[in-house]
Order: C-alpha cells, then structure tokens, then sequence
C-alpha cells in the first residue's frame, strides 16, 4: 500500500485571541485490504478485499479568546472521506462500512478560574454497515461541567455530564442501540511528582 498527506496550517494571535486553522487532503491505496464484517452468524470476522482507496480532507479550527477572568474556546472539525473497496464481491465499489462520508465535531468551552463547562456536538453521516444497507445519520450534544480543586502536590477534579441531551436514537453499530440521555459523574485524583 501507499499513502500521502498534504497539509496547510495557519496559526495566528491578536491581542486576547488565537485562531489556528488546518486543512488536509489524504489518500491511501492498499492491495488485500482487510476489513471487518459481521457474518450471518453475528460474528465479526476478518476478510481481505481485492483493493482498497480512501481519500479525503479534514478541516479544523481552534479558537481562543481571553476576557478578564474568563477563556473562551471553539473548536471545531470537519472530514470528508470518500473510501471504496475494489473487489470481486457485492463490495465492489461500495464505501466502507461504518466510516461516514461526512462527520464533524463541535465544541464550545468556558473557563473561569477552576470552572471548566462545554458544549460538545458530534455528527455523523450516513454508513454502510453491509455492501446495501445504512446507519441514519444523527447529531449528539453533551454538555459537561468540571471544577479543579488544587492542593500544593495534587488536585482533585469533579466532573458532571448530561450525554445525548436531545435524546436521539442512533446506532455506531449495527443491531447495537447507543445510550439515551444518561449522566455522568467523575472524579479524578492528580498528583504532581
């Protein structure tokens, strides 16, 4: 197999506020590709195909902005992946399974002294998860709360999280349902050697 990247990056700094921004295209061709497929049994199961290509661009932007006391973030990232299997099968010409065509990724963060809270958004395309059938494309949002509490060796840092606020029904997988609105709490213990 082969493959190559081609990449821009722009950094920039104004003041209170830093954008940086990227963009690559891609391509990888490889003999024998194996991919992992799910037989009619439900087992997963390694197969190689004949050939396989995969191109595509991946854009991404990370600003920041300082206010007094508060730091505002934005990040967010873009991927387009055009990939086909070449084989002597039902796959032939197929995208392959489980990589979205279109996917992107969205957060927005505010920092105030310890408080960390944010928005994350993540979208995906539609997904072959056979040679025929489809994922739905879906949209997830979580929004996420920490607080650091620094010791002079350590911290301990509190964390809360609402996952899929909007209740959406989707599938990374299929047959296998992905978690409603649920929560999530942490708690984690650095120590500072």
């Amino acid at each position: 197999g082969w493959s190559g990247d081609l990449g821009l990056a722009i950094d920039k700094k104004n003041g209170q506020t830093a954008v940086a921004a990227s963009a690559t295209a891609f391509i990888t061709h490889v003999e024998n590709w194996i991919i992992w497929l799910q037989g009619s049994d439900n087992v997963w199961m390694p197969t190689n195909k004949k050939t396989g290509m995969s191109r595509g661009l991946e854009l991404r932007m990370q600003n920041s902005h300082k206010l007094g006391s508060n730091l505002f973030g934005l990040n967010l990232s873009y991927n387009y992946i055009h990939s086909r299997l070449r084989t002597d099968d039902l796959y032939d010409g197929s995208q392959m399974t489980y990589i979205p065509r279109h996917s992107a990724n969205g957060m927005f963060t505010w920092n105030w002294h310890h408080l960390t809270t944010a928005f994350i958004l993540n979208a995906a395309g539609e997904r072959y998860y056979d040679s025929t059938n489809t994922l739905e494309p879906y949209i997830t949002g979580d929004l996420m709360t920490s607080y650091k509490i620094p010791f002079s060796t350590s911290a301990v840092t509190v964390t809360f999280r609402v996952a899929n606020i909007w209740n959406t029904t989707y599938q990374t997988t299929a047959w296998y349902a992905m978690p409603n609105r649920h929560y999530e709490a942490g708690l984690r213990y650095n120590i500072n050697i």
